[in-house]
């Protein structure tokens, strides 16, 4: 597992530890499905990247609380580009589970840390070793993860997807079938 994708994954379950999150008011909400959020074809536009999607459970999984999505390389290292999505009891869970996730991303992504003003509720991007964008949306947090193309323009790249996820997910969810 590289690096960093260790350290993301020590910051996602010590802000899970501290907050947990999704409560019994998630209990009513329809699954998300993160890939119906992030597609292939948003995650490697023209196929530039040659992603695939990442078959296993840790990469893909749906949920009413939380789900993930990742497309990845096919060559080592595994680059990846990916989404996942927290629902948390109410906004102020999520809120404070986003200032504390801001902690310790400044020393996992090498203290390139930033807000970004204009999008949802609140966010930062974790350049650097992560470059991961996370968002506050109400009650919703969004992490998402472009380790692929220039680097110069992975931030631009994370909004642009975030943006485009935060509108699917505030349309209705579909009937099931």
């Amino acid at each position: 597992m590289r690096p960093f994708l260790l350290l993301a994954l020590i910051a996602s379950v010590v802000a899970c530890a501290k907050h947990p999150g999704p409560a019994a008011s998630s209990a009513g909400l329809a699954p998300i499905d993160a890939c119906e959020l992030l597609t292939l074809d948003e995650a490697d536009p023209q196929g530039a990247d040659l992603l695939m999607p990442v078959g296993n459970a840790v990469d893909h999984s749906i949920g009413a609380d939380s789900a993930k999505c990742a497309y990845g390389t096919s060559d080592l290292p595994i680059q990846v580009v990916g989404m996942e999505v927290r629902r948390f009891a109410d906004a102020d869970a999520a809120k404070s589970a986003q200032s504390s996730a801001a902690g310790a991303l400044r020393g996992m992504a090498g203290g390139d840390l930033h807000s970004v003003e204009g999008l949802a509720d609140g966010a930062v991007w974790a350049g650097g070793r992560l470059n991961q964008l996370h968002v506050l949306a109400g009650s919703t947090r969004l992490i998402v993860t472009v380790e692929v193309g220039d680097v110069a323009r992975r931030e631009g790249r994370a909004r642009e997807l975030a943006r485009l996820a935060l509108g699917r997910l505030s349309q209705p969810a579909k009937p099931a079938p």
